[in-house]
């Protein structure tokens, strides 16, 4: 899966486009990336996961944490999968 989307960037551009809608760049924290958010939600519908267990199993395995690129001290909560992967349109998926 990680070689599809490597191999189609236009994935990931319009994931970026639903993430940075309407935000500021230049405030906050450093979150998520459009990329990792990608891989995050496509670990999820393809395990069927609920967003409590995406973040136990990407804090307890280390291929979902590489197949996701996350940082060695990245780790991020249920509520911050959740608000990431529904900022992504239908749209983006067709």
């Amino acid at each position: 899966m990680s070689l599809v989307l490597d191999a189609n960037p236009e994935i990931l551009d319009l994931a970026f486009s639903d993430l940075t809608q309407g935000r500021r760049s230049d405030t906050g924290r450093k979150g998520m990336t459009a990329e990792q958010v990608l891989h995050c939600a496509l670990l999820k519908h393809l395990r069927e996961l609920t967003y409590a267990d995406l973040e136990f199993f990407l804090a307890d395995s280390y291929s979902l944490r590489t197949f996701v690129k996350l940082r060695q001290d990245q780790c991020p909560s249920t509520s911050t999968l959740q608000s990431n992967i529904k900022r992504l349109r239908e749209e983006s998926w067709i």
